[in-house]
């Protein structure tokens, strides 16, 4: 475990920010690399287990308002490799503000990680999309120790599970599951034995997906999904209105985005109360200048009417993997930022929002700038060390690693620092 503090994104070490030196990408990529003052080696050990980790949830796993970490991790990328949930909880007496990591088994071959309550008894819970298992695994969290999670349960009504989204999809007040893969499962939590899920619906996809993702697009109080995969289009399924066909999707719409829709973000850009869309999109093969970021603002009517305005795409270093959405500079306005695994070993594309829109545009972003960081995929952006100002959090082959914002300094971030010691097996 590395010796910073919880503030440690003052020591000295940092990147971002108008302070910075910038040095420019090939000019196709029309993306600014931020240099950094000292090295970029990490302080510690950190889990140096050599674990490869698919996806990174940023969540108060265990009740004590405190923001904490858990990705989904492999051995290998063999398809038999086991998988684990890989928890990560803050602890402000630790060196690092975190606890030794706590690796809790998942089957094979994770492809990503969703947090929720999935027994109605308040308490965030875990859920692994095993690909090769053509299942999900289940860790409900103990009621007996907070942070603590309990023995695996296999939910294999899924085929070839990508991803998950944890909603109430059927207004029961109990979280569903939307899984997309070969196809979109919807399995429905029972009612009468909270935490058993029983596959609900089925929908139909032209090709397999990627990512998923849900929000009440129409305000009419039902969650609706967003999903993507090949091909250079997301879908747009709203619930059916009808009382009686809560968790019914029949109509859909489909949007242009970049090529190949990887991740999917969704949260009210522009504060005006709709659901804006953000993905980022891997590329063409062969092309890292193929790689953006597209936002779809939500168009304004006075009716539940949902349509979007044309995507605006802005180029990233290549390999978009994961997006998020987040004030990145304590300015109040929502901003961007997407992994890359592709940019000079990889990064962290941060496109920060434009102030001064007026009322009734959609705000533009600026270019993205570069935050350098090894090989990452996994993405949270959280408050992780109680300065009030937003962090990233990252996986990449070395582990889970933090990058603190300089309080003060909007925009200025540290080197990406290891979290959480050595993992212990659960």
């Amino acid at each position: 475990m590395h010796n910073s503090s919880n503030s440690s994104a003052a020591n000295g070490d940092a990147l971002g920010g108008a302070a910075s030196p910038r040095l420019l990408l090939a000019s196709l990529l029309a993306v600014a690399l931020v240099a950094c003052d000292g090295d970029n080696s990490s302080n510690g050990s950190g889990q140096g287990d050599g674990a490869l980790s698919f996806g990174l949830a940023a969540a108060d796993l265990n009740g004590d308002t405190l923001i904490d970490l858990v990705s989904a991790t492999v051995d290998n990328q063999d398809s038999a490799s086991a998988a684990a949930a890989r928890v990560i909880l803050r602890d402000v007496k630790a060196g690092d503000g975190f606890a030794t990591a706590m690796d809790y088994g998942m089957g094979a071959q994770a492809q990503h990680i969703a947090v929720g309550d999935l027994n109605g008894d308040g308490r965030a819970d875990l859920l692994v999309s095993n690909y090769a298992d053509s299942a999900l695994s289940l860790r409900l969290q103990s009621s007996a120790v907070p942070g603590r999670f309990l023995s695996r349960t296999v939910i294999d009504q899924v085929s070839r599970p990508r991803e998950a989204a944890i909603a109430d999809f059927n207004g029961d007040n109990l979280n569903d599951i939307a899984v997309i893969g070969s196809s979109i499962a919807l399995l429905f939590n029972d009612p009468t034995e909270p935490g058993n899920f029983a596959l609900g619906r089925l929908l139909s996809l032209a090709q397999p997906g990627r990512t998923i993702a849900s929000a009440d697009l129409d305000r009419d109080g039902r969650m609706d999904l967003v999903v993507g995969g090949g091909g250079s289009v997301i879908t747009v399924y709203l619930q059916d209105r009808l009382p009686a066909a809560a968790g019914t999707f029949s109509s859909s719409l489909e949007l242009e985005v970049g090529d190949q829709p990887y991740d999917i973000a969704l949260g009210d850009l522009n504060y005006d109360r709709l659901q804006d869309i953000v993905v980022v999109n891997w590329g063409r093969a062969g092309d890292v200048t193929a790689a953006t970021v597209s936002v779809l603002f939500q168009r304004s009517y006075p009716s539940d009417r949902v349509e979007f305005n044309a995507a605006r795409h802005y180029p990233i270093a290549g390999k978009g993997t994961s997006v998020v959405i987040a004030d990145l500079d304590g300015d109040d306005l929502p901003d961007i930022a997407a992994t890359n695994e592709l940019a000079i070993g990889g990064g962290i594309s941060v496109l920060y929002q434009r102030g001064g829109t007026l009322i009734g545009f959609d705000p533009e972003f600026e270019p993205a700038v570069l935050l350098p960081a090894r090989l990452p995929y996994g993405l949270g952006a959280a408050d992780f060390n109680g300065d009030r100002w937003t962090d990233l959090a990252i996986t990449n082959p070395d582990g889970t690693l933090v990058l603190y914002q300089q309080p003060g300094v909007p925009r200025r971030f540290g080197w990406p620092q290891l979290v959480g010691a050595q993992p212990a097996a659960m």
